[in-house]
């Protein structure tokens, strides 16, 4: 990993049993990933919100009070652009930026290698293995980034007879 990027903690991930790789996916596909972002520095914790303080007539301040920062939206904009990928959504109130971009430059962006997995039950998708990572700039801003595998979580399972 380049010294000028961290390890985003908590998205190391590795192939399953029964699970293997099944090739890289073309460099131009398009891949769209949510970038997850830290609550403000100066939120309110869990306790103050439910104290009472924020009552129903505050919602408003209380939603300012948990959005990320415009500093941290900023950050990630020019994140962003710098690896040439295209904004779809940004929420400040919900610290989510939607982002999209091609195999190459999503890999190039969060430091991991794409590629398709198939498991047992000869299922395809794409993943990657290893740990996402950030420029240092962006540590400690950008909480989760999802999109990047999408294997399946849910599984449809007939009624017991």
């Amino acid at each position: 990993m380049n010294d000028d990027r961290v390890p985003l903690p908590g998205s190391e991930l590795k192939l399953r049993v029964g699970e293997r790789l099944a090739g890289d996916p073309p460099s131009s596909q398009t891949v769209d990933v949510t970038v997850l972002l830290r609550k403000r520095r100066d939120a309110p914790s869990e306790e103050e919100l439910l104290s009472g303080r924020y009552h129903s007539g505050a919602r408003p301040q209380a939603e300012q009070a948990l959005a990320a920062s415009p500093n941290d939206i900023a950050a990630v904009r020019a994140f962003a652009n710098q690896y040439g990928l295209k904004i779809i959504e940004e929420s400040a109130q919900t610290r989510r930026i939607h982002l999209e971009g091609t195999v190459q430059q999503i890999a190039a962006a969060f430091g991991v290698h794409l590629a398709y997995a198939q498991d047992s039950e000869g299922h395809q998708y794409l993943t990657y293995n290893g740990s996402i990572s950030v420029p240092k700039s962006l540590a400690g801003i950008v909480v989760a980034v999802l999109g990047l595998d999408q294997r399946p979580v849910a599984r449809h399972r007939a009624p017991a007879q």
